[in-house]
C-alpha cells in the first residue's frame, strides 16, 4: 500500500522528463530538476488526472478483453484440448496492458502541453 503511493508519487514527480528532454533538449538530470520543479505544489493534482485517467483505461480495455475473450471460447466451444483461448487470453492482456502504458505516456504528455500553454498564457498577462 504505501510502497505504491511512494512509487506513483515518484512517478508522477517524474512525469515530464521525456517532454522535457525532447522539447527543451536537455540532459536527464536536468530534466528530472525540472520536472520535479514544474510538479512542485500540483503533485495530488496530477497523481489524481493519471489516476483517474487509469481507472477508465482500464476499464474500458478490460470490457473489451472480456468481450474478446468470451467470443474466443464460444468460437471455440467446449473442445478447446490446446489451450487455443488461454493463449489468446494471455496475448490480449499482453495487447492491453501496452495500450494502457501508451495512454498513460499520452495522458502525461497532454499534461505537460496543457502546462506549457498555461505557462505562456500567464507570461503573456504579466509582460502587459
Amino acid at each position: 500500500g504505501v510502497a505504491f503511493v511512494v512509487m506513483m508519487y515518484n512517478a508522477v514527480q517524474m512525469g515530464f522528463v521525456q517532454e522535457i528532454i525532447l522539447t527543451q533538449g536537455k540532459g536527464v538530470f536536468d530534466s528530472v530538476k525540472e520536472s520535479v520543479r514544474l510538479i512542485a505544489g500540483r503533485t495530488i493534482r496530477y497523481l489524481a488526472v493519471a489516476f483517474i485517467a487509469g481507472i477508465i483505461v482500464y476499464v474500458v480495455f478490460g470490457v473489451i478483453q472480456l468481450v474478446l475473450a468470451l467470443i474466443i471460447s464460444l468460437a471455440l466451444g467446449p473442445t478447446d484440448k490446446f489451450g487455443a483461448s488461454m493463449i489468446i487470453a494471455k496475448t490480449m492482456e499482453i495487447l492491453v496492458s501496452t495500450i494502457m502504458g501508451v495512454a498513460m505516456i499520452f495522458t502525461t504528455s497532454v499534461i505537460y502541453r496543457q502546462y506549457n500553454e498555461f505557462k505562456k498564457q500567464q507570461e503573456q498577462t504579466t509582460a502587459k
